[in-house]
């Protein structure tokens, strides 16, 4: 089950959320541990993926912050699509069009999986 699949509660979405907020700054240090490096060539691949700069990014947040905050809702079916851009582009963020996460923050928690079923948590 992924992080904005709407089955899990508010609080288990915000604690993958901010786990895969923390453990991006730490792999900026440590690098990228191998599962979640695997899970990020299956996204560079993806159809869905889309780059986003930080001001795109930030403000896309911005527009949307009532239904990511509130959760009253799944989260890409109230908000706004994300741009398509499939190229990267110097300074921008490797992003899913489908659940609208950062493909590397989501890629770095273990617990969670592709919205589209292409990688799964790793196996204990």
């Amino acid at each position: 089950m992924g992080c904005c699949d709407g089955e899990k509660t508010r609080g288990e979405a915000r604690t993958e959320i901010a786990s895969g907020q923390v453990k991006a700054l730490f792999a900026m240090l440590t690098g990228l541990p191998d599962y979640a490096k695997e899970r990020l060539e299956v996204c560079l691949t993806c159809s869905h993926r889309t780059w986003m700069t930080a001001a795109e990014r930030v403000g896309w947040i911005i527009d949307n912050l009532g239904v990511i905050v509130g959760r009253t809702e799944h989260i890409p079916d109230g908000t706004a699509e994300l741009p398509i851009r499939p190229e990267h582009v110097s300074g921008s963020f490797l992003c899913c069009r489908v659940c609208r996460c950062v493909c590397r923050k989501k890629a770095l928690v273990k617990s969670t999986d592709c919205c589209k079923g292409l990688w799964k948590p790793p196996e204990a």
